[in-house]
C-alpha cells in the first residue's frame, strides 16, 4: 500500500481548541504534544493565536516526527528581540533515516528564519539543525557528580565504599563549614514571582548575558513549567514520547539578603537526583556568601549531580570536595548564520529550553 505522508504546522489556536476546549483538530493528539507542555505553550506571554508552534509529519495518520518552538522576548546583545527556541525534536524509530527530522526542523526555520535558535541538542538533532542551515558552536557546562558502582568487582566496590564515606562525611560537615567561615550571616527568601526590584537587580548584575530574559519570561518559567511533578510516576501512562512528568520536579527562586539588602538571586531546578542552576545573578562583593547559600542547598538536598554554566561556582564546589568527580560538558548552541556569536559573552544554563 502506498504511504500517505503529511506535513502539518499546528498553531496556538489549534492547541487551545484541542487541549482547552476539547474540540477535534485533525491529527492533533497527546502523541504529538502532552497537556503540560501544550498548556505552558498556550500561556507563553509572547505567543499569538496564529503562531505555528508544532511541526509534525504523519505517515498513514500515525505520528512519524515532530518538533516544537516557543517564543522568547529578551535582550539579545543589547537589543530587545523576539526569538524562537527549538524545544523538542522526535523521530519515531520506525521512520528513522528518511530525513523527517530535517523536514520538521526545516519548516520551522522557513517560518522563523533568522530568529530561530537551539540550545543543548543531542548529536542527531545537531546534524538536522546543520542541515537546515544553522551554525553550531559549543559552550561549557560544568557537571559535578558522585560516582556510581558500575562493575561488581571487589576492588572497585571497596574503592567506592571508601570514596562514598568521604562524600557523606563532606555532606555532613557542610553546615559547620559554612558557619565557621568569616563573613556576615545571610537570610534567604523563596519567591514565586520576580518583582520589579528583583529584576532591576538582575539587570544590574547580568554577567554580559547574550540572552537576558525579560521579567515577564522569567515569571512564565516559574508559573507555567514545562515539567510536572508526579509522585506516582509508575502509574502515569504517557502517550507522548517527550513526557513532562518527573517523580520530583520543582523550581526554587532564591533571594539572598544581608541586613535587608538583596545581594543575590538564583533559580535552581530540582529533579529526583539532580540540582540544576538555571540562573545566577549576584553582587561580586558578596560572591562567597551567595555561593555558600548554594552549598547549603546542596547539603540539604544531597543531589547525585549538580549542573551549572558558572565556572566560578563550579570551582568553589570543587574546592570543598563535595562531589567525587567533575567534568565539562560541551553544550551545543545552534544559531542562524547571520547571528554573530561572541564566545566571551555568557549563556546561562537555563537559556533556551533548559527549563524542563
Amino acid at each position: 500500500m502506498e504511504e500517505q505522508v503529511e506535513l502539518k504546522l499546528f498553531t496556538v489556536t489549534d492547541l487551545k481548541e484541542y487541549f482547552i476546549h476539547n474540540q477535534s483538530v485533525e491529527l492533533l493528539s497527546e502523541r504529538v504534544i502532552n497537556h503540560t507542555r501544550a498548556y505552558a505553550t498556550i500561556m507563553n506571554p509572547y505567543v499569538t493565536d496564529d503562531m505555528g508552534v508544532v511541526s509534525a509529519i504523519f505517515v498513514n495518520g500515525e505520528v512519524a516526527a515532530y518538533t516544537y518552538v516557543f517564543p522568547d522576548q529578551c535582550l539579545v546583545n543589547g537589543q530587545q528581540r523576539t526569538i524562537y527556541w527549538n524545544t523538542v525534536l522526535y523521530v519515531d524509530p520506525r521512520y528513522e533515516g528518511r530525513g523527517y527530522g530535517a523536514i520538521v526542523i526545516g519548516q520551522m526555520v522557513e517560518v522563523y528564519g533568522d530568529d530561530y535558535f537551539d540550545l543543548d541538542a543531542v548529536p542527531a538533532s545537531v546534524e538536522n539543525l546543520k542541515f537546515a542551515g544553522l551554525q553550531v558552536d559549543y559552550v561549557n557546562q560544568y557537571v559535578l557528580e558522585q560516582k556510581h558502582i558500575t562493575h561488581c568487582n571487589l576492588r572497585g566496590a571497596l574503592a567506592y565504599m571508601k570514596e562514598g564515606v568521604r562524600i557523606r562525611t563532606a555532606y555532613n560537615k557542610l553546615p559547620d563549614m559554612i558557619n565557621i567561615q568569616d563573613g556576615a550571616s545571610y537570610t534567604l527568601r523563596y519567591v514565586s514571582y520576580i518583582d520589579d526590584a528583583t529584576y532591576s537587580f538582575i539587570q544590574q548584575h547580568s554577567q554580559n548575558d547574550i540572552f537576558l530574559r525579560s521579567q515577564t519570561m522569567l515569571n512564565w518559567i516559574l508559573t507555567y513549567p514545562l515539567g510536572q511533578e508526579s509522585p506516582l510516576l509508575n502509574r502515569v501512562q504517557c502517550q507522548c514520547a517527550f513526557s513532562s512528568t518527573q517523580e520530583i520536579f520543582r523550581f526554587y527562586a532564591v533571594q539572598v539578603y544581608i541586613e535587608g539588602q538583596l545581594v543575590g538571586i538564583y533559580i535552581v531546578r530540582r529533579k529526583r537526583d539532580e540540582l540544576y542552576l538555571n540562573y545566577l545573578y549576584y553582587s561580586s562583593e558578596y560572591e562567597n556568601i551567595v555561593f555558600r547559600s548554594i552549598v547549603e542547598h546542596i547539603s540539604n538536598i544531597q543531589p547525585i549531580r549538580f549542573f551549572t554554566a558558572h565556572k566560578k561556582i563550579a570551582d568553589y564546589l570543587c574546592g570543598l570536595h563535595i562531589f567525587a568527580h567533575n567534568r565539562v560538558y560541551k553544550k551545543s548552541f545552534s544559531h542562524p548564520a547571520s547571528f554573530v556569536y561572541d564566545p566571551t559573552q555568557f549563556i546561562q544554563a537555563g537559556d533556551g529550553d533548559n527549563i524542563a
